[in-house]
């Protein structure tokens, strides 16, 4: 286990994981150090407290020098990224920086169920943890699904398994053998450090995403595959060899390669429900040689999470479906599929740079109107013009009325943004409880 009694660890950003690691620092002996961005008339009252209880020193509107060069390590919330100005100016000074997951992964013995992809992660999780406990095996749920590690390791647990939800931005921070090795050449008690290496590590599909943080699809992809790098011949590496940008890259893994895609049928079979995602379930519970029977019963009564193609009501004889967590082009395009046309989507929000135009077919046989809302509403007006009805509306609310002035009985009524929330929610949950809401006040 790595040792940072009274080192200087300074945690980039206020947010949940920053917090959390403030806390996991302390308790560990360790001397926490933070610096935010934001001003601090920005930070939660309720965050600042908890910010001067936990740290040692901090800082506010930006990352002085001072504080940096007090650090003996830098750990990086997941809103950091590693092509900032920033951390550049930390690379030239030469002091060893690491992401919050291969942090906190130092101080747990438990094995590691990571899952990453494009869509689908959250779901998958959520189901490979409750077949776990329906086992009567222990799991802690966390990662990019709310808890964070840093957080869940404070608990202390020992045994079953921590299934872990990563994102691209937690895994383009990774280290490897080599990486260690050229920092532990300048600081020997790094030699300790063992790089993020889970036992069971599922990529559930690649499409393209977060191009607002990665130059392109090339640096995205490679920073999800760091997952698997430091995986060896006992752990297991679950890809769906049936899509090309994922087939291709497979070479320099050292992971037993276990292909789901072969479950899909059965899951279809057994289930009623085609969902690649779930056979990546599957194929989990099989190499932890789970009761097959109990985990397809599972998979089989599973109603789905809120915000995910989550039914809210049938009003007029029109059903509203929220969606809010697809912030991406293909979970769009999935959530279309999913649903019998006629459909007015609502679509928008923060643009992430990614290619609308790839969906313009199902637009074209499935959506009968399609209603722009947020900064890219321009754009996707632009896009789907030809394609189909396209509105603009001011906020969601206006949306939701010029829905339901379109829609007629027996047609669905969807929000599945394809953007991110962040230029009018908090996050994406806080956008499908506002849909929500004004759902439910059209019966009023």
């Amino acid at each position: 286990m790595l040792d940072i009694k009274n080192r200087r660890i300074l945690v980039i950003g206020a947010g949940k994981s920053g917090i959390a690691l403030l806390k996991l620092i302390k308790h560990l002996g360790g001397i926490p150090i933070l610096t935010e961005q934001k001003k601090i008339d920005l930070i939660e009252s309720t965050v600042l407290d908890q910010i001067k209880v936990h740290a040692d020193q901090f800082e506010f509107g930006g990352h002085s020098e001072k504080i940096i060069d007090s650090a003996d390590l830098i750990v990086l919330s997941p809103g950091t990224s590693i092509d900032s100005p920033f951390i550049k100016l930390v690379s030239l000074k030469g002091i060893p920086v690491m992401g919050e997951i291969e942090f906190s992964f130092q101080f747990t013995n438990v094995p590691v169920i990571s899952v990453t992809g494009s869509n689908g992660k959250t779901t998958t999780v959520h189901l490979i943890h409750q077949i776990l406990l329906d086992n009567g095996i222990d799991s802690q749920l966390c990662g990019n699904v709310g808890v964070p590690f840093a957080e869940q390791i404070l608990e202390g647990k020992k045994g079953g398994y921590i299934v872990l939800e990563v994102s691209s931005f937690q895994m383009e921070s990774l280290w490897d053998v080599v990486i260690k090795q050229n920092w532990t050449k300048q600081y020997p008690w790094l030699n300790q450090m063992r790089p993020f290496h889970p036992k069971i590590a599922v990529l559930l599909n690649l499409s393209e995403n977060h191009l607002d943080r990665h130059r392109d699809c090339e640096e995205y992809f490679t920073a999800k595959f760091k997952m698997f790098q430091n995986q060896g011949g006992g752990d297991y590496a679950l890809i769906p060899m049936e899509q090309t940008n994922i087939r291709s890259r497979v070479g320099s893994l050292k992971a037993s390669l276990i292909d789901f895609s072969g479950h899909i049928e059965k899951i279809q079979g057994k289930t009623g429900k085609v969902n690649p995602n779930y056979a990546a379930v599957l194929a989990v519970s099989q190499i932890l040689q789970l009761d097959e029977s109990k985990c397809l019963t599972i998979l089989k009564e599973f109603k789905g999470l809120e915000h995910r193609l989550e039914w809210v009501d049938k009003i007029d004889g029109v059903d509203y479906f929220n969606d809010s967590k697809s912030t991406t082009v293909e979970a769009t395009r999935w959530a279309l599929n999913q649903l019998k046309e006629p459909i007015i989507l609502i679509c928008g929000g923060r643009d992430k740079s990614l290619d609308f135009s790839v969906i313009k077919q199902e637009v074209r046989s499935k959506v009968r109107a399609l209603i722009a809302i947020g900064e890219a509403k321009e754009k996707i007006e632009n896009v789907f013009k030809g394609d189909t009805s396209v509105l603009i509306a001011e906020d969601l609310k206006g949306a939701v009325f010029k829905a339901k002035e379109c829609a007629r009985p027996g047609e669905n009524v969807l929000l599945s943004p394809m953007c991110a929330s962040f230029d009018m929610f908090r996050n994406y949950e806080d956008r499908g409880k506002t849909f929500k809401l004004i759902v439910k006040d059209l019966m009023s």
